[in-house]
């Protein structure tokens, strides 16, 4: 059970979520985890295994609605292009 208005590291799922991870074993190992609310019928299929640490930081609110706080590390999003701002002088 998530604590209303904890900040904590928002982790998303999905069929096609990250195909750019496709061949990159190690970057896979780093930014996915098990999936601790996968169903049994979907154990049985293979599917919704999986669970990708967005790196943004949320809390979930008494209303049901997920605040959006900030970044967990130091990327900025630039028209869909993840940028570390440590990279930029």
């Amino acid at each position: 059970m998530i604590k209303i208005l904890c900040i904590k590291i928002l982790f998303i799922g999905g069929s096609g979520l990250a195909r750019a991870y496709l061949n990159l074993s190690e970057l896979t190992k780093e930014t996915f985890i098990q999936n601790p609310f996968q169903t049994v019928d979907e154990k049985l299929l293979g599917i919704n295994n999986k669970l990708y640490k967005t790196g943004d930081l949320v809390r979930y609110l008494s209303n049901g609605n997920i605040e959006y706080i900030g970044r967990a590390d130091i990327q900025a999003k630039i028209n869909s292009y993840r940028i570390e701002l440590g990279e930029i002088e």
